[in-house]
């Protein structure tokens, strides 16, 4: 069995490689179907009314501007961690996911808003609305290039940052982190992550701190640029529900359960996070026992009292540009 599997495989292989060959000779190339070209699904709604607003969709609010966990691309489309996130939980309930981008995460379950509210926070639970299923972390994080022939420095020490220049984004918590340790790193400022990572690359500095998820990122577009440890104790992000809305909740509980599982959740999040770990909570910057109290992360949004740049625009509030799809651009 064993001899007629192997040769069963090799003859495979080789029309594999002739139909490569044909395909070299006349010019073809072979393509990855958008999703748009694919033929429709068919799903079997796992929730129906009313635990939903509408039969067989799961309509989600959404940050647009949280970037890199939901953004608009060059095409106008909705694109991010927390986007494949909810497509992935969508095909796992059996509904179609339509995403709206004004509702607030404590309006969720209203007539004519939302479902659910991707992106919550532990905070923005109250009476009306439960936060469930974390399925990413975030802090304030060190990112470090790797030396040739070394392995990645995956945790690194307080006292690695004594005598190093340090990149930071002006006016971050990042920033704000890293001043609050007391160490006698030198900190050099940008306008944001993108020109941090830069800085990085070129040798300019030692070390860059940023918003964890910005800096794994963006920091794909390196092949030595990564994650090095977490300033600061992980926040979560959640799934906002109406708390009344028990079939919902156990339905989106159970749902984030499933891809975790299977490994979903692990590739999606190292599709766009690269090697940063999924529990950054876990990988601490060593040294740190004795650190401050947690601070906010504001690297994702605006500060009420940020400083604002010559334009006008809020120089605290992360920066992440260039093409999402060509990011060594």
């Amino acid at each position: 069995m064993i001899k007629g599997h192997a040769r069963r495989t090799a003859h495979h292989a080789m029309c594999v490689l002739a139909a490569a060959a044909t395909l070299g000779l006349t010019g073809c190339t072979l393509l990855t179907p958008s999703r748009s070209e694919l033929p429709p699904r068919q799903l079997h709604a796992q929730v129906s009314e009313p635990a939903i607003g509408a039969s067989g969709v799961l309509r989600v609010a959404i940050d647009a501007s949280d970037a890199p966990q939901s953004m608009i691309d060059g095409q106008g489309k909705m694109v991010g961690y927390a986007v494949d996130v909810a497509h992935a939980l969508g095909d796992r309930l059996g509904l179609r996911v339509e995403f709206v981008t004004d509702v607030r995460p404590d309006k969720v379950g209203s007539p004519r808003t939302a479902d659910i509210y991707i992106g919550a926070h532990e905070d923005d639970e109250d009476d009306a609305v439960t936060v469930v299923a974390p399925y990413l972390e975030s802090a304030p994080a060190l990112f470090a290039k790797t030396m040739a022939g070394k392995a990645s420095p995956l945790s690194s020490s307080v006292d690695d940052l004594e005598g190093a220049t340090v990149g930071v984004q002006s006016s971050s918590a990042a920033q704000d982190m890293l001043s609050s340790l007391g160490t006698s790193a030198e900190q050099k400022t940008y306008a944001n992550v993108n020109e941090c990572l830069s800085a990085l690359d070129k040798g300019e500095v030692d070390f860059v701190a940023c918003d964890a998820t910005a800096g794994a990122y963006l920091s794909r577009a390196y092949g030595d640029i990564v994650f090095a440890g977490a300033l600061d104790e992980s926040d979560s992000y959640g799934i906002a529900v109406k708390a009344r809305n028990e079939e919902l909740r156990e339905a989106i509980v159970d749902a984030l359960d499933e891809i975790e599982a299977d490994g979903t959740l692990d590739a999606i999040h190292t599709a766009w996070y690269g090697t940063m770990p999924v529990g950054i909570g876990e990988s601490l910057v060593a040294g740190l026992s004795a650190r401050p109290s947690k601070l906010p992360a504001p690297d994702s949004g605006a500060d009420d009292d940020a400083p604002v740049d010559d334009e006008g625009e809020d120089a605290g509030a992360l920066s992440i540009s260039g093409n999402l799809n060509a990011l060594s651009e």
